[in-house]
């Protein structure tokens, strides 16, 4: 339809018929066991999620949030809605400071990072884990190596 036929505000969800059971988004599978497989997500998950990771994480509006996964991993999905969720800043990085390990640490100091999810072998490779101890950390995608834990006493590291 032309601009000048679209409603002046939103319509309510409900007059269109939607519920928390509808889908949010899709997102694919690695493939590891085959063909990629889109599984689809709904709104109450999204909000679920959501929820509980700004509360575990105490992501708050003060807070400073990294964009580091790709957007085509679910991860993404994750640091977008906490953020977003909870009036955070969400900062995205460009594509490169995402594979140099040097110029990320820059990066979070500069930003004032306060809640990163990054994989632990970036991590290991970085000055990162040092900014990041006093701030909250999640570490995904694979299983961290006991001497960065030891590198981390005083970090929120989950």
């Amino acid at each position: 339809p032309a601009w000048a036929e679209l409603p002046a505000c939103d319509p309510e969800p409900r007059a269109l018929g939607l519920t928390s059971r509808h889908l949010a988004y899709v997102i694919y599978t690695s493939g590891s066991t085959g063909t990629p497989k889109g599984v689809m997500v709904e709104h109450r998950g999204v909000v679920n999620l959501g929820l509980a990771q700004i509360g575990l994480f105490g992501v708050g509006s003060n807070s400073r949030v990294v964009q580091f996964a790709s957007l085509g991993f679910d991860a993404s999905a994750w640091e977008m809605i906490m953020a977003l969720g909870s009036g955070a800043a969400l900062h995205l990085p460009a594509d490169e400071l995402r594979q140099a390990s040097a110029e990320l640490s820059d990066y979070l100091r500069s930003e004032s990072i306060t809640h990163a999810t990054l994989p632990p072998a970036l991590l290991q490779a970085s000055r990162s884990a040092e900014y990041l101890a006093s701030q909250a950390l999640i570490l995904a995608g694979e299983l961290p190596k006991a001497e960065l834990i030891r590198r981390l006493p005083a970090a929120s590291v989950i």
